[in-house]
């Protein structure tokens, strides 16, 4: 159309008379039609100028128009060639005349888009001058100042609006090189007014991302085996086809899209053309993408990525080495879409701003389809730095990881609908800490101090961002310390969803036997098997556990309330072994502060255990039972034989807001945590002694207790044999730090023995006394600690005899001899005895006697008082 501009058809003209210099045409008007589309055009004050010589050498005149409009439509299948023209001026503007426009409007119509022209047209020797303004489709205007030189030089640029900076500028040449030609020239565009063109030169969907700033820079040296003649006109795809070279660009923007905050790219490509080959595209070592995700505006769980801190993330992408770009499209009902696939290594980081986390990845096989659709596999490493207070679900953990650090491969599809990933088998997730909570030391799990998760298998899992749910295959994981891997945790996580709520997570595990250190004890072995499940918010745990060598066999069930973060733990133990167990207890006997009958030396004996734990932030509670059976101990002053019986404990504690234990009545702050026990207990012997009295048989007691460390003791009632007789007592109370009295009530005690409790080795007796006994414990700072007797009021409960014995070579005084009399042979009906302390802190005895001795008085009857100072083992 353009270069045969003389084949026209219905040309309307209107001219006036020709002088020998110009002739000035009114109006003309024609129409041409061919192959590449329709082309209309009207000029109006036409002056050619000429000369006789000019036209004699049959050379164009000058054309001056004053007004010109043109309209033009474009066939489809002859569009390509436009470009090609444009860059090889010297095929046809030889041909034209040299002109000026001072006025034009053209009107084209591309693929029924519709673009309007308006400028001046300027056509000398040296080439072509197009100033013109642009009103796009788009109702957007731009500027256009180009050249078209004769030697083939085609120099352009685009103006937003008049006298500004160009948003855009092209310079191209191509010369004749051998049998064809070297294509070369540079260019740039501003992304951010351009970027209505980006889908021409990203093929990825981006019409929801707003570039803020942005350059693109190109140069090319392209060489074209191709001959390019009058005859023989070659598009673009074809000068492209046959072509040998290189195109370079420089990219870098930064943007906004509804899924990112921020969006940076600084990037190199390269397109790398061959003969008879796809161009390829590839992008160079160095170049990198930025984004920081905005979670928010998207249906993931606020509480799930704000726990994990993800709304201060920064993704880093950045090519390792070269990666050849490949362009796919994929038809479907909807029709084409566009993917690139990336071939080479790309490193991607992900970290948090604040240095709470960061995931380093090379990702190969790497594949786009839209910015929020990418796929590939994922070589991933990197740490997290778990703080409780910025993820509250680490407080409900019964554990504490400080730190964890991970190594693995997944392939990954972040599919907008539907996230899918596959875990290859040996990623490791590993935890540098493993700390209890209790808050008497630390509890460490394993002999090392870092475990490794580990899976055998490829795990599958998928995440659907707009239900919100996962699906994951059976998975199978190790939890081993990295020093001793053949201890450590298997689980069996059976296949399963989140999207019923009415059906269970489920799976097993197995505790091989591991190491369990704590603080101040020694180590000892655990194994372990169960099965959990997590339904509704709850996880349940139920357990078969061995404690070596102190349990054999503990069950028991553990349970977590998410939703509350509440946790209940019941455990039962049978036939626990006492002596290896206790012996531990003694060294702690300053850290844990513990009561003294938890420091006796157990010998013998064996308990069962069952406990029911509830804690959450605020408070912590348990109820405790013990099962004693056949349990000898002893301690400095004191062995128990054959002692039966139980205990149950009950234990309230509450925490303050930021979650810590209150101290007992510390400062002014209430009494917080609470102790409290119910026992009922028998024992076969009980001795305080090695003398024969200093011993209690068949006891049983029954009392409750309150506290820890200062224990207050309420005996309910006390029942044992002594010295033939019986001890009872009732309504029993010690108070720590105090000067306690326990009334007892002794019943039939043979007086033999008793007074064998005394220094009196001369003075004998039989009979029986019964009455009331007060003992003594000073619990005070200042006080013994001991038990002492403070007072005592018995009387005979039924007739017996004294004898009192001298040595024959004692010289005794008149009194003396005299109460020697009256007792060598003395038969009571009645004996009482009250003993008391005197001013001098020391016991003494006022007795009385009512009887006969044959030997006195001719057995007359005898009531006398006696007065004594015993001393009692």
């Amino acid at each position: 159309m353009l270069l045969k501009p003389y084949n026209w058809q219905e040309i309307e003209l209107n001219v006036g008379y020709p002088s020998h210099e110009n002739w000035h045409i009114e109006q003309v008007k024609w129409r041409q039609i061919d192959m590449e589309g329709n082309f209309t055009a009207t000029l109006k004050d036409v002056s050619l100028a000429y000369t006789w010589q000019s036209i004699n050498n049959r050379q164009w005149p000058y054309f001056r128009v004053g007004e010109a409009s043109a309209s033009i439509e474009t066939n489809p299948t002859g569009l390509p060639l436009i470009p090609t023209l444009a860059l090889i001026p010297s095929q046809w503007l030889p041909e034209w005349p040299q002109f000026k426009v001072h006025k034009f409007e053209l009107d084209l119509s591309i693929q029924r888009q519709q673009f309007n022209l308006s400028g001046q047209l300027t056509n000398q020797s040296e080439g072509l001058s197009i100033l013109s303004k642009i009103a796009m489709p788009t109702q957007q205007q731009i500027y256009l100042d180009a050249t078209l030189g004769s030697d083939d030089q085609v120099d352009a640029k685009l103006f937003a609006t008049q006298n500004s900076s160009p948003v855009a500028k092209i310079t191209s040449i191509v010369k004749p090189q051998g049998e064809g030609y070297v294509w070369q020239g540079q260019g740039a565009i501003n992304l951010a007014y351009g970027q209505k063109f980006l889908p021409e030169l990203l093929p990825i969907e981006l019409a929801q991302t707003t570039i803020t700033q942005g350059k693109l820079s190109s140069h090319w040296k392209i060489s074209l085996p191709v001959e390019i003649d009058k005859q023989n006109y070659a598009d673009v795809d074809a000068w492209l086809n046959q072509a040998q070279g290189e195109l370079q660009s420089q990219i870098q923007l930064a943007a906004k899209h509804p899924n990112a905050k921020e969006l940076s790219i600084d990037a190199s490509l390269t397109q790398i053309f061959s003969p008879n080959n796809k161009p390829e595209w590839r992008l160079n070592e160095g170049s990198i993408l930025r984004i920081s995700p905005s979670w928010d505006n998207t249906t993931i769980d606020p509480s799930l990525y704000q726990s994990l801190l993800l709304e201060q993330a920064q993704l880093t992408f950045s090519a390792d080495s070269p990666v050849v770009i490949e362009r796919i499209q994929t038809a479907n009902f909807l029709g084409a879409k566009t993917s690139l696939i990336l071939q080479g290594d790309i490193n991607a980081t992900l970290e948090n701003t604040h240095s709470v986390y960061q995931v380093f990845g090379q990702l190969t096989q790497l594949q786009v389809h839209a910015l929020n659709h990418w796929q590939g596999l994922a070589n991933l490493s990197g740490y997290y730095l778990a703080h409780a207070d910025a993820n509250p679900w680490m407080a409900q953990l019964p554990i504490d990881l400080r730190k964890l650090q991970f190594l693995g491969a997944v392939d990954f599809d972040f599919d907008p609908k539907q996230w899918q990933f596959k875990v290859k088998s040996d990623s490791k997730i590993s935890a540098t800490q493993v700390v209890s909570r209790r808050k008497a030391g630390t509890v460490q799990l394993f002999a090392s101090d870092k475990l490794n998760l580990t899976n055998d298998q490829t795990i599958q899992l998928a995440y659907l961002p707009e239900q919100d749910y996962w699906t994951w295959s059976n998975a199978f994981v190790h939890l081993r310390p990295e020093l001793i891997p053949s201890q450590g945790l298997e689980i069996n996580l059976a296949e399963g969803s989140t999207l019923l709520s009415n059906q269970p997570v489920k799976g097993s595990f197995e505790l091989r036997p591991t190491s369990v250190n704590l603080t101040d004890w020694p180590s000892f072995q655990v194994m372990s098997t169960g099965g959990f499940n997590w339904l509704d918010g709850q996880l349940n745990i139920n357990f078969n556990s061995e404690l070596s060598p102190y349990i054999s066999a503990l069950n028991g069930k553990y349970t977590w309330r998410a939703n509350t973060a509440d946790h209940q733990l019941f455990v039962q133990a049978k036939d626990v072994a006492l002596p290896p167990l206790m012996t531990q207890l003694n060294p702690l006997e300053n850290t844990l502060e513990l009561p003294v009958p938890l420091l006796a030396n157990i010998t013998r004996g064996t308990a069962d255990y069952e406990a029911d734990w509830h804690w959450s932030r605020d408070n912590l509670s348990a109820n405790q039972k013990f099962n004693y059976s056949f349990v000898d101990a002893h301690s400095e002053n004191l062995k128990i034989k054959g002692l039966t019986g139980q205990s149950q404990f009950g234990y309230k504690l509450n925490r303050d807001q930021s979650g810590q234990i209150v101290e007992e009545g510390v400062g002014d702050r209430p009494k917080t945590s609470q102790l409290t026990g119910t026992h009922q207990i028998k024992a076969e012997q009980i001795n305080w002694g090695p003398v024969v009295g200093q011993k209690l048989l068949n006891s049983q007691l029954s009392l409750s207790t309150n506290g820890w460390t200062s224990v207050t003791y309420q005996i309910d009632k006390i029942e044992a044999e002594w010295l033939g007789g019986s001890v009872l007592g009732q309504n029993l109370a010690i108070q720590p730090a105090l000067l306690n009295t326990l009334p007892i009530s002794l019943q039939g005690i043979n007086l033999k023995d008793l007074i064998t409790l005394a220094e009196a080795p001369n003075l004998d007796a039989n009979g029986e006394v019964s009455g009331d006994l007060n003992m003594a414990l000073d619990l005070t700072a200042s006080g013994s600690q001991t038990w002492r007797v403070s007072s005592a009021n018995l009387s005979s409960s039924k007739a017996g005899t004294i004898q009192y014995k001298t040595n024959d070579d004692v010289d005794l005084s008149d009194k003396a001899n005299y109460l020697q009399e009256i007792l060598s042979e003395f038969q009571f009906q009645h004996i009482s005895a009250q003993l008391t302390h005197n001013e001098n802190d020391k016991l003494q005895l006022l007795t009385r006697f009512v009887g006969t001795n044959n030997n006195f008085e001719e057995g007359k009857k005898v009531d006398f008082s006696l007065t004594l100072n015993p001393q009692f083992h």
